[in-house]
Formats: structure tokens, C-alpha cells, sequence
């Protein structure tokens, strides 16, 4: 089998809403999610075997799990449980998306994973089976395979196409120093009193399916950013600062602690960066690691070397 090379885009939630408590315990949400070209790559060296070996590494990356609990090692392990094929797979990864983030860069790994092994054994399971697999990995996982811009409802794995045209510059910043744990963040918001800015969600979903970029941006929201805020008052200062130096919108990416700005254009995100970066450390005691991405109609992206 030739090595194949995936790569393996971000996402952020252009909405975010939580509805309520499911049966089987998870919360229920509505979210608009955004594919961005802020991605992972990931080269896979599979071979068949007689036994199940899985390795992965990412070089100069020490802060990257390479263990059972790595998301690749998750859905490699899950393919072969579900087709019972043996092989040996090795991946070795790029990591551009930020770990912990609320960007879903594990989840984008686990479904480059699931396409790769796919691709390598001539696409023995079906569209429908990959995409079962992945919400069993987690719920950003399915996104993650066909990403474009899509309406999650349910755990945010039940995906609704938008049929948006819409392309748009975006700013992606977050501070090195922090990472949130989505359990916790639930958690908290299970707890939270404050008062919440709930997006209107289908709102935003017919204006970016007729183009309406301004007008989608007036129904975004994320019900879990006073909840984030509250713990990290950091967030809300550096969000205050990419709308002073002319961004068009900010929020927080699913659980954070990643924002994300749209802009104007390019050339507006650059002059934002070197506003932005000027803080770091001075205005804004945190150091900060920041993106500038274009929203993108593709999710995982598989090629042969």
C-alpha cells in the first residue's frame, strides 16, 4: 500500500447552542459549524498484518499524546474492531491546529484516520458506516469528514448541509497557557447563572445559505462564552481587542479556548495580527499563538505520495 498523506482541517462554531440533557446523558446542541484551512497533516504508512500495531508520532511536538488515548490510536483501533482487518499503521503528524483548543484538531485526526485506513483497504465501508464510526469517536468527528459548513444537531453529530457559497477571512487566536477540558466546561455551565446570549441559529443558517455574510454574523453566538469568560478573564479582553482594531465579529470556537474574528480580507487580518501581537505579553499578559485561515467547502483531504 502506498503512504498516503491526509490533511486534516479545523473547524469553529459560527453557533452554539445547548439545548437540553439527552438520555443517554450527553447534552443536547445546536451548532453551525465551519470548516477552515487551518489543518493537521498527517502522513499514514499502513501495510497489512497479521496482528493490530499502531504508532504515532509528532516530531518536535512534546505536548502531543502518542499512546492509547491519541484519537488516531482511537479510530485506527475502532476500524479494525468494525472490519476485522489486521495491519500496521504508523502516522506521523503535523500538528498546526491547537491541542485543546474547541477547534476539534483531535476529532479532525480521527477522521483523517478512519478516510486513510478506508482509502487503503478500497473503501470497504460505506459512507453511512464511516460516518457512525466517527460519531462513536466523538461528536465532532463526522463534521470532520465532510466538513464545508454544516448544522449539527443532536451531540452536534447529526449533520444538515448548508448550501452556502459564502467564503470569508478569519483570525484564530489563542493563548499558549491555556487549555479547557469539555466535561468541565459543561460542567460549569450545568452550573452557570449568568445571564447567556443565545444565537439564532436558523437564522444564520438561511442567511450564509443566500450569501448573506453580514446578516448570519448578526444571529452567531456561543452560549458557553460568560461560562468561559468567568474562569478566563483573559479571553474577554483579547476579544475586546480584535474589535477595537476593526474585526467584524468574535466569539468563542465551541468550548474555547480559541477565538475566532471574522474580517474584512487578508490584508485586514495581517494588520489585526501585528495589532494583536503587539499585546502579547504587555497589554495581554498571556502569550498567544495566532491563525490567519479561510473558511473552506472540503473536509478530509487523502492523497497518495
Amino acid at each position: 500500500m502506498p503512504k498516503l498523506k491526509t490533511l486534516a482541517p479545523a473547524k469553529i462554531n459560527l453557533t452554539f447552542d445547548i439545548l437540553g440533557a439527552l438520555p443517554d446523558g450527553y447534552h443536547e446542541v445546536e451548532t453551525l459549524l465551519q470548516a477552515i484551512d487551518l489543518s493537521d497533516m498527517i502522513t499514514f504508512d499502513i501495510e497489512k498484518s497479521s496482528e493490530l500495531s499502531i504508532e504515532i508520532c509528532a516530531p518536535g511536538r512534546i505536548d502531543f499524546p502518542d499512546g492509547r488515548e491519541n484519537l488516531i490510536h482511537k479510530a485506527a483501533s475502532l476500524f479494525a474492531q468494525h472490519t476485522e482487518k489486521s495491519f500496521r499503521l504508523s502516522a506521523s503528524v503535523v500538528k498546526n491546529i491547537p491541542i485543546g483548543a474547541g477547534l476539534a484538531g483531535g476529532s479532525a485526526d480521527a477522521a483523517g484516520t478512519l478516510v486513510a485506513l478506508n482509502h487503503s483497504f478500497g473503501n470497504v465501508v460505506s459512507d453511512d458506516e464511516l460516518y457512525m464510526l466517527a460519531a462513536k469517536l466523538g461528536a465532532d468527528v463526522p463534521f470532520c469528514i465532510s466538513g464545508g459548513t454544516r448544522l449539527g444537531v443532536g451531540r452536534g453529530d447529526k449533520l444538515l448541509s448548508c448550501q452556502s457559497s459564502l467564503s470569508f477571512t478569519i483570525c484564530v487566536v489563542k493563548p499558549l497557557e491555556i487549555s479547557v477540558s469539555t466535561p468541565w466546561a459543561y460542567q460549569r455551565f450545568d452550573e452557570c447563572k449568568l445571564p447567556l446570549k443565545r444565537p439564532q441559529t436558523s437564522r444564520a443558517w438561511e442567511a450564509m445559505q443566500n450569501g448573506e455574510l453580514l446578516q448570519a454574523m448578526d444571529s452567531f453566538a456561543n452560549v458557553f462564552e460568560p461560562v468561559i469568560f468567568e474562569e478566563f478573564k483573559v479571553l474577554a479582553e483579547i476579544k475586546q481587542a480584535l474589535l477595537k482594531n476593526g474585526a467584524w465579529h468574535v466569539q468563542l470556537s465551541g468550548s474555547g479556548p480559541a477565538l475566532f474574528a471574522i474580517v474584512g480580507d487578508v490584508e485586514q487580518a495581517h494588520f489585526i495580527r501585528n495589532k494583536i501581537m503587539q499585546l502579547n505579553g504587555v497589554g495581554i499578559e498571556h502569550r498567544l499563538e495566532f491563525h490567519i485561515c479561510e473558511s473552506i467547502k472540503t473536509g478530509i483531504v487523502t492523497t497518495a505520495q
